[in-house]
């Protein structure tokens, strides 16, 4: 445990950072291929949180990659295009983030096709790799387009091959545990991005092993 005197100033920034290493370190101790990636904290990222200071280079090297939401649409809902101003401010971060070896990950949220495609031709454009999701509450894989972005047919023998992801957090929509398994068996994504629970009950090893291979029998990335 980690006491701070009321006196002195605490730099939550750096807490944080403490924090995300601490995990890193512990995970890949136990498993070097463990991944992980941040969700959003851009401004952990330099050493003074601007864009103006140096990479922190000792977090950038506990990620793997980083994850921001909303780029170009869903800052005010679905189809609902991002300030150019906002646009920006992530991109600045984020390409400090890939300069530095990290993989980035995008959610834009948006159903309408020609914004859809924006979404997935702008981030791949600037080396990132995207999901274009249709609901808020990622619940769904979206009918358009009708195959992954990017879909490619070599194995994922690690993280930073691959080349498009599906992340569906909320199960809710699917009846059973098994409907939900096998229509994510039933999809190309490279990376699939799920939560551990699946209503009160956790994801076991059988379970996560039956999503090793695509539909097109491609081995995905399963560091487990």
């Amino acid at each position: 445990m980690v006491l701070f005197n009321s006196q002195e100033e605490i730099d939550y920034k750096e807490v944080m950072r403490n924090f995300v290493k601490d995990i890193s370190n512990y995970a890949k101790s136990r498993k070097s291929n463990f991944v992980v990636i941040s969700n959003h904290g851009l401004e952990l990222i330099t050493v003074n949180g601007t864009l103006e200071s140096q990479p922190h280079i000792e977090y950038l090297t506990a990620l793997d990659g980083i994850l921001v939401e909303s780029l170009l649409y869903g800052v005010g809902g679905v189809d609902m295009p991002t300030p150019i101003t906002d646009t920006n401010y992530l991109k600045s971060f984020l390409n400090i983030t890939k300069n530095n070896g990290k993989k980035i990950l995008i959610i834009d949220y948006c159903s309408n096709p020609t914004y859809v495609n924006n979404s997935y031709n702008y981030s791949n454009s600037l080396g990132y790799i995207s999901f274009a999701a249709d609901h808020r509450n990622l619940n769904n894989i979206p009918s358009y387009p009708t195959a992954p972005y990017n879909e490619n047919s070599l194995n994922i023998d690690s993280f930073q091959d691959t080349k498009n992801f599906l992340i569906l957090l909320n199960p809710s929509s699917f009846a059973t545990k098994t409907h939900f398994l096998n229509t994510l068996m039933n999809t190309n994504y490279d990376l699939i991005i799920i939560d551990l629970f699946f209503g009160s009950s956790a994801f076991n090893l059988s379970d996560i092993n039956s999503l090793k291979n695509k539909a097109n029998g491609v081995v995905l990335f399963l560091p487990i």
